[in-house]
């Protein structure tokens, strides 16, 4: 079953958001979202600013250490390669990022692999507890919010569309 969390947060937020990414799939490595085949090799992550991106793009994939062996990729043009994230034991990332105007573009972590139980369950738990520490947003189901985010974020961006008013809006 494929899992997914959806969120908002900013400073501190998001360096918890990676602490505990890290605490739930303990030795981890990155792989970028696509590139050139020689360039989709994982690198080691050891602490949690290496989650922190400084852009919206910034779409990685997470996998435990010993898991490297088992990804595969698919070529989606000419020499360009992305991770096949359905037959790869990997976690979807995408930080929550600030924008202009007190907006605040939506993060995400997912799991579309299925076949490692163990995997899943590391997920599960994450997701548990990154939901004791946020808060869901009303009017947008699925979507959850860390405090920074609620007293800072004026506007919401969600994937797609305009941005929309931060029901929780508190400053």
């Amino acid at each position: 079953m494929s899992r997914q969390f959806n969120f908002l947060a900013i400073g501190n937020d998001q360096h918890l958001v990676a602490r505990e990414i890290l605490a739930a799939l303990g030795d981890t490595l990155i792989l970028p979202s696509k590139g050139r085949r020689d360039e989709m090799s994982a690198r080691q992550v050891s602490r949690a600013e290496d989650l922190v991106f400084p852009k919206q793009s910034d779409l990685a994939y997470l996998l435990k250490s010993e898991s490297e062996p088992q990804v595969q990729f698919l070529e989606i043009q000419d020499s360009l390669y992305r991770v096949d994230f359905h037959a790869s034991p990997v976690v979807e990332f995408s930080p929550s990022i600030p924008c202009e105007n007190s907006t605040l573009k939506v993060g995400r972590i997912a799991l579309f692999y299925v076949e490692d139980p163990g995997l899943s369950e590391s997920v599960r738990v994450l997701f548990n507890k990154l939901k004791k520490e946020a808060s869901p947003v009303p009017h947008y189901p699925g979507l959850w919010i860390f405090p920074r985010a609620t007293r800072e974020a004026e506007m919401l961006q969600h994937w797609v569309g305009k941005p929309k008013p931060n029901p929780l809006y508190c400053p």
